[in-house]
Order: C-alpha cells, then structure tokens, then sequence
C-alpha cells in the first residue's frame, strides 16, 4: 500500500475534509494500491475512482467501470469495497 493513512486523516483533519477522491489513474494507484487495464490503454478516458474517508470507521471503497471488475479484482486491493457503473463493454462503442 502506497498510501501514509495517517498523514492523509491528519491533513484531512487539518483542512476540514471528510474524505479524498482520488479520480486520476495516479492518485487511484496511489490511494488503492491498483491500476485498470484501460487505464493503460485508454489513457484518461476511462474513470475509476478511489475514495478514503477520515474516518477510521468508514470503509474505503473503489467505484470502477463494469469492464475493470475482473481486473481490479484480480490485483487484490487493500481497499474490499468494489462498487461498479456502466456495463461490462462499456468501452464497446454501436
């Protein structure tokens, strides 16, 4: 795991969060430990997003396209909240 939890409650705390979103490939890395494949891909194309609350009691989760869930599941996260949105070929234009 990248992420230094305590530094980050801290500086949340400091500035009034009560949560990071972390939306760009390289905070998601950062934050969850784990990349999606169209990420290296499809490069900013593709969200995925991480999010860590100062509160040590609310679980960290990860929100991810419905065609990253094998993938991201696959890399074994710290972070076990998986949410997903779209469908599984979201990527798969008509």
């Amino acid at each position: 795991m990248y992420l230094n939890a305590e530094r980050a409650r801290g500086l949340m705390a400091d500035f009034g969060f009560d949560a990071i979103i972390a939306s760009t490939p390289e905070n998601v890395t950062y934050l969850a430990g784990t990349v999606g494949w169209s990420n290296k891909v499809y490069a900013y194309s593709v969200h995925m997003f991480a999010v860590f609350a100062r509160d040590e009691g609310a679980a960290p989760a990860l929100i991810v396209p419905g065609q990253e869930v094998t993938y991201v599941s696959a890399q074994q996260s710290w972070i076990k909240d998986l949410y997903t949105f779209g469908g599984k070929s979201a990527l798969i234009q008509p």
